[in-house]
């Protein structure tokens, strides 16, 4: 049975990938004007946000108000790492 515990964590990662995409979708938004909301990037953030957390719960990462607000902090940094290094990968890929 999955426990409370991990089920926050995955959530809190989801949720720091939602943040990151919604972050930078405003920020490319404010620069230009006539950019559309990409649902499908977004959702991406959110897949990775959710392994981030998933994996961080395997390893056994417990979840505290304490230390919340850094584990967030944390997921959303490994979040952004996560999507530019697959972005990195996927356009040397795509150029060979």
């Amino acid at each position: 049975m999955i426990s409370e515990g991990f089920v926050l964590t995955v959530l809190y990662g989801v949720i720091a990938g939602g943040s990151y995409g919604l972050i930078f979708y405003a920020k490319k938004a404010r620069r230009d004007s006539s950019t559309s909301f990409d649902i499908k990037k977004f959702a991406k953030a959110l897949i990775i946000g959710g392994i981030v957390g998933g994996a961080s719960a395997v390893t056994g990462t417990s979840l505290t108000e304490q230390t919340y607000q850094s584990q967030v902090l944390s997921y959303g940094f490994a979040t952004v790492l996560a999507d530019q290094l697959m972005k990195i990968v996927w356009k040397k890929a795509s150029s060979d």
